[in-house]
């Protein structure tokens, strides 16, 4: 029997491990829903319930070409135990993963499982993961090359076997109830290969608009939004560079599309060289929560922080510059721990990743809110549409409605730190710590 475990690769083109897994004959997709991963202080129900319209996605397609997804609820060493008693021997298939510190927990606790009963083991790097690479355009060259290969081509028949575990289940309604800590929500992007493609499409057609427009809600409602597709894997990202190469050879305006993949470049090439930083998002202070809830729920004082936080609990998304303040705000004016942030962060964000949340929450620059409110968004139309409180404070208090006559009678509350004061020294501090580094730096080579 050959059993492919789908992880975060929810989709059915370009998928190595299952186009593998049918030249051995009949295949038994395999999700597991594993309850240690799933109580992660930084998942939450709106990420579970992102992987479930995956799911439902996935289960369509699988059943138009003749097989069913099986879910198991429960360790994977269970559901191998299981395996192993309906089919005596069989074959695992499926992608391994580093970015998240649980799935290499699992890989290893997989192999070994697999190891201790003598069964065969056929584990493929997640995309764009390369061994023995020494240095960025090492992996510049290795990482267009693998863009640039054949994708596996799509199943059009799946045949699965007669008899499966009876602990294994084709329905997905258990999932519905499953308990996952956080707050849903109701107008953030719907998972699945499907609305992946969709949203693909619709970004290539639409792309050329983009350039017209430089104020912050302009670019959020411009963006591709397919970073929550690429984490979960409802599209692999060579699918998406070849689509967008296809796109390049028909248009004149191609340097916009070369922007779009250097950022998905940039966002591989960030990951892939802070393998194994792992923030801890355990940790917690007390003396630092309240704080932390009034900037989570956009009640911070600070216009463009709570219209940026406001939004991101509504869709679980957001634009990277508009986290990159967010994050600077919390960070560096307010004093929050990192550990405590990322935790946070993670909870709300769809398209979650540890390694790329690692980098601009650990090593992000020191961002003044008002500056680049005035910038991304100067007559407040961002503002407005996410802060009701402020929608009828005048364009030249919106920014800092603190300095409006009649502040005191909007119900918005007074800002949580003195925005220029706590800059400064934040700039202050971060310059500091970097002579302090570069001269410990110089002390070690003279020695």
């Amino acid at each position: 029997m050959n059993v492919v475990l789908f992880i975060k690769d929810l989709r059915l083109h370009d998928h190595q491990p299952l186009v593998e897994a049918l030249q051995y004959g009949e295949v038994l997709p395999l999700y597991i829903v594993e309850p240690t991963f799933w109580s992660k202080h930084d998942l939450s129900i709106r990420h579970f319930q992102f992987v479930l319209e995956s799911l439902e996605d996935l289960k369509a397609q699988i059943e138009k070409r003749g097989g069913k997804l099986f879910i198991f609820i429960g360790k994977i060493e269970e559901a191998l135990e299981q395996l192993s008693k309906t089919y005596g021997a069989f074959r695992l298939f499926y992608y391994e993963y580093t970015s998240i510190k649980e799935m290499v927990n699992l890989n290893t606790r997989v192999c070994q499982w697999m190891k201790e009963h003598g069964l065969p083991v056929a584990c493929f790097p997640s995309q764009a993961y390369f061994l023995d690479i020494e240095n960025e355009s090492q992996y510049k060259k290795r990482w267009r090359a693998f863009m640039n290969e054949k994708m596996h081509e799509t199943p059009v028949k799946i045949n699965i076997p007669n008899r499966c575990p009876s602990a294994f289940q084709t329905d997905l309604s258990a999932l519905y109830n499953y308990k996952v800590q956080g707050e849903k929500i109701r107008f953030g992007l719907k998972g699945g290969e499907t609305n992946g493609k969709e949203t693909l499409n619709s970004y290539l057609q639409y792309f050329h608009e983009r350039h017209q427009y430089k104020h912050l809600i302009d670019e959020i409602r411009y963006s591709s939004r397919l970073s929550p597709y690429m984490t979960w894997g409802n599209l692999s990202l060579r699918y998406v560079i070849q689509q967008v190469d296809e796109e390049m050879k028909r248009t004149d305006k191609a340097k916009l599309l070369q922007t779009f993949v250097q950022k998905i470049y940039q966002r591989c090439v960030t990951g892939y060289f802070v393998q194994g930083k792992f923030y801890d998002v355990n940790h917690e202070d007390d003396s630092q929560l309240d704080v932390l809830n009034k900037w989570i729920k956009g009640r911070t004082g600070i216009p463009i922080i709570d219209a940026i936080m406001r939004y991101v609990m509504k869709t679980g998304w957001i634009n990277h510059q508009s986290r990159l303040v967010a994050v600077s705000f919390i960070r560096d004016l307010a004093g929050v721990s990192t550990s405590l942030i990322g935790q946070s962060f993670a909870q709300l964000l769809l398209d979650y990743d540890p390694l790329i949340q690692y980098c601009y929450i650990e090593e992000g620059k020191v961002m003044n809110p008002i500056a680049f409110s005035k910038k991304h968004d100067p007559n407040g139309e961002f503002i407005r549409r996410h802060v009701s409180e402020l929608k009828n404070v005048p364009s030249q208090y919106i920014h800092e409605p603190w300095l409006y006559p009649g502040f005191f009678k909007l119900g918005y509350p007074s800002p949580i730190v003195d925005v220029y004061q706590a800059y400064r020294k934040a700039r202050h501090e971060r310059l500091r710590k970097k002579q302090i580094d570069q001269h410990s730096e110089q002390l070690k080579f003279d020695l």
